[in-house]
């Protein structure tokens, strides 16, 4: 891999790093100005954000198609057109979902189940894409769903809720809901990285992005409300809408020129870094677990990016080369055997 790819990779990294840190903060200064909550109908607003990615999409789409020779048009079908619908229903899927654990858990509860999606994401990575992992970045992944899980980790809160009693049935509820939808989220995203790296792999990366924002769009427009439009036109709220469709067209290349791994990664940091931002700004306390927790993350990174991972991988197909070279050797002792009893007993 050259040095100018790896930082492409890196720059796009940082750059998803850089806006999902900035989401959680312009969200909690919205609120903070209309009495903690938000000053905008929310499903209107997911509808906004994916119709301001479509229309990126388009414009740059369009203005790349007078220096393409394939623009993506060439071999569109209707079958093709319906892969992009899958990771556009399963995000719609995830977005009830989300909401219905939310009613059903606590927020510290919600928080530590939430941090499991990072882990499907490693197992379809393997399953579907052949994504090929050491020990060590399988042990990686784990750590870093639980280093998240403990810098949100309250455990006054969790204490009040366990001594609460009553709320069991509810909290397995809930916890099933999440682990489901961890599933779900590891699926989705894993198949819109196969969309973008292997759908087509000609087609312009804006021509895909525009095949799954219109399904977007169309998904949800149902919840869309006309007459909330006046809430969208504060230049703060604006500057979410605009932030969180920079987010999603920024996991497109993040998905493009690294990978769904990669992404769970940076994803990762930004919350770290939204909760030390958020202590600065809004006074949030940085506890103990917090620092435990992303000391763990930290670990998780050097864990799956260091060098020695090649180093496994190689080891590791050099034994599973060695094994079937083995194995056909002593098929071939077998048969061979077999051969010369038949002509003993000839």
């Amino acid at each position: 891999m050259s040095a100018s790819h790896v930082l492409v990779q890196l720059g796009f990294a940082l750059l998803l790093c850089l806006i999902a840190t900035l989401q959680p903060l312009l969200m909690e200064v919205a609120k903070r100005g209309n009495g903690g909550h938000a000053p905008f109908h929310t499903p209107s607003a997911v509808f906004y954000t994916e119709a301001v990615k479509l229309v990126i999409a388009l414009g740059v789409w369009a203005a790349q198609t007078r220096h393409l020779e394939y623009t993506g048009l060439e071999s569109l079908r209707a079958s093709t057109v319906l892969a992009y619908a899958v990771p556009a229903a399963l995000f719609a899927v995830q977005n009830n979902l989300v909401y219905f654990a939310m009613q059903l858990l606590d927020p510290p509860t919600f928080q530590l189940w939430a941090c499991f999606k990072l882990i499907p994401v490693g197992v379809f990575s393997s399953l579907l894409l052949a994504r090929r992992l050491s020990a060590v970045q399988w042990a990686a992944l784990v750590l870093l769903a639980l280093g998240m899980a403990n810098t949100t980790l309250d455990c006054k809160a969790l204490l009040n809720a366990a001594q609460g009693g009553g709320g069991t049935t509810r909290q397995t509820r809930g916890i099933t809901i999440l682990v489901f939808n961890g599933c779900l989220s590891g699926l989705s995203t894993v198949a819109n990285e196969w969309l973008i790296k292997f759908q087509d792999p000609r087609a312009p990366l804006m021509f895909k992005n525009l095949m799954i924002y219109t399904f977007g769009c169309l998904l949800c427009v149902g919840s869309w409300q006309p007459k909330t439009a006046p809430q969208f036109t504060s230049p703060l709220v604006l500057t979410i809408i605009l932030t969180n469709a920079a987010a999603g067209l920024c996991v497109s290349l993040v998905l493009k020129y690294c990978d769904s791994l990669v992404k769970g990664f940076s994803t990762s940091v930004s919350v770290i870094l939204a909760m030390m931002a958020s202590s600065v700004m809004f006074g949030f306390e940085l506890t103990r677990p917090f620092a435990v927790g992303s000391a763990v993350v930290c670990c998780a990174f050097y864990l799956y990016f260091g060098d020695f991972n090649k180093l496994l991988l190689k080891a590791a197909e050099a034994r599973h080369e060695e094994a079937a070279t083995e194995l056909l050797d002593n098929s071939s002792e077998t048969e061979a055997a077999a051969a010369d009893q038949e002509k003993g007993r000839g």
